[in-house]
């Protein structure tokens, strides 16, 4: 909803970082499960949502249409709903891994084992080198990647996507307002000035048009 992608916060990052290690940086498509902010629900209404018809027809058609170019070389699911939802759908003999949702303490070990399996079995072609990595319950909490500038419109805050979770909703007001906080590092961070800038950066302001003022 504010970025225009799923998983900026810090599942998202975790995920980033688990893609990287894969040796994926750009090369992969990032697909909600449900179409609609379920955070504060019961396992029960998520789950009841996530079977509902009308869900089920529209993300099988996103799901199929992206399966039907032929690229997919393999699929990740994140937690038992994106889990149903790709079992429910004709996805042929493109390998599937499954992942336990960031926030479950048995993440760490699930997601260790499950990229050891990935890169063992080496059944798609990496951008970058794979690297094996070795998650645990005392690296899990600082381990994030900044979610991709490519995922991100012009002109998003260089801390946005960033230092975990920043993104919360109201719980008393309906859950119709949103809050952003900037993270601490951002906040003290000094503006750099004009004639601090390098070369390109100031050629990036005048091709813009950003000297003109």
């Amino acid at each position: 909803m504010m970025r225009g992608r799923a998983l900026l916060g810090d599942g998202g990052q975790k995920i980033q970082h688990f893609l990287k290690q894969m040796g994926i940086t750009q090369r992969y498509a990032i697909i909600r499960t449900l179409p609609v902010d379920t955070l504060g629900l019961s396992e029960a209404k998520v789950k009841a949502i996530s079977r509902n018809l009308q869900v089920v027809k529209i993300r099988g058609t996103i799901l199929n249409k992206i399966l039907s170019l032929n690229k997919t070389e393999l699929i990740l699911t994140v937690g038992p709903h994106a889990k149903r939802a790709v079992q429910t759908t004709h996805t042929g003999n493109i390998p599937t891994y499954d992942l336990i949702e960031p926030s479950s303490g048995k993440a760490p070990k699930n997601w260790t084992t499950t990229l050891r399996e990935i890169l063992r079995r080496k059944q798609y072609q990496p951008e970058i080198k794979p690297e094996s990595f070795r998650y645990t319950s005392k690296n899990w909490k600082e381990i994030r990647l900044q979610i991709n500038r490519f995922d991100l419109p012009f002109g998003t805050v260089q801390w946005f996507g960033t230092s975990g979770s920043l993104a919360s909703r109201s719980i008393n007001q309906g859950g119709h307002y949103y809050q952003l906080s900037m993270p601490l590092w951002a906040a003290q961070t000094k503006a750099v000035a004009i004639h601090e800038l390098t070369a390109s950066e100031m050629e990036g302001l005048r091709a813009g048009g950003w000297l003109d003022y």
